[in-house]
């Protein structure tokens, strides 16, 4: 039996809790919860409990905290990404696969060929995206989405996650073979603890766009022949980052 997934602000440690808002809407109005139904709440910031539904009313339900525990189940803030998203409904599936695979924020980027405006109302779509998508994969913790940047003024990110032992990778066409990477010298980088990936729009990235990344320390990445959709992409390079974390140094070729 599915046990519905809900999100608070806060959980508390023991007790009746109540839900409210458009957490409650969405369990009294289309999930249809009734008293005694398990259901699990959850806080975005790692932390969970399992609860029962113990009062309904109009706008609102109470549940009995049974137990409650930290599992935040993504990458501990050491995977993030920004990319210039596509436009409309592909933006969804771009956030989707980002939480799915572990990613711990995005950045919404602009750069020379991008299409999609971020402006407010599109954060906040990002924002529920995100939401929904860790209630459907089990994740506990949210994916940050952060303020809009233009490409040109990512050189302190960039700069402050090289020295700190971080890697940046700019995914363009004639980069290092991702597939390949552990045999190259920009393997040694595979041991990284935080890595950040830019990933282009449709037209990809300006050759200068990229010329002027790499002058600040970012490395450029390919991922196979072929020219991959954003979404893509980024399923792709998040794969590769879960990959990362997980080979041990002694894999890595010096």
């Amino acid at each position: 039996m599915t046990i519905h997934r809900f999100f608070v602000d806060e959980i508390q440690s023991g007790g009746v809790q109540q839900v409210e808002g458009p957490e409650a809407h969405h369990a009294l109005k289309v999930l249809r919860v009734r008293e005694n139904d398990q259901v699990e709440l959850f806080d975005g910031q790692g932390n969970v409990a399992l609860a029962k539904v113990v009062a309904l009313a109009k706008r609102d339900f109470e549940v009995a905290i049974e137990s409650r525990a930290f599992e935040p189940r993504d990458s501990d803030g050491r995977i993030h990404f920004a990319v210039c998203l596509p436009k409309g409904d592909r933006q969804r599936s771009v956030v989707e696969k980002l939480v799915e695979l572990g990613v711990d924020s995005l950045i919404p980027l602009h750069s020379r060929f991008t299409v999609a405006e971020i402006d407010r109302d599109n954060s906040e779509r990002l924002e529920r995206y995100a939401l929904e998508s860790c209630k459907q994969c089990q994740r506990n913790r949210r994916l940050a989405i952060r303020p809009p940047e233009k490409l040109a003024n990512l050189e302190p990110i960039i700069r402050k996650l090289r020295d700190s032992g971080g890697s940046v990778w700019i995914l363009h066409p004639g980069g290092h073979d991702a597939f390949q990477l552990q045999r190259e010298p920009e393997g040694m980088r595979l041991a990284s603890q935080q890595h950040l990936f830019l990933v282009g729009p449709e037209g990809g990235f300006g050759e200068d766009e990229v010329e002027r990344c790499e002058k600040f320390g970012a490395i450029r990445l390919g991922l196979g022949s072929r020219i991959l959709r954003v979404e893509t992409a980024v399923a792709a390079a998040a794969v590769l980052a879960q990959t990362f974390l997980h080979t041990p140094h002694s894999q890595v070729e010096r």
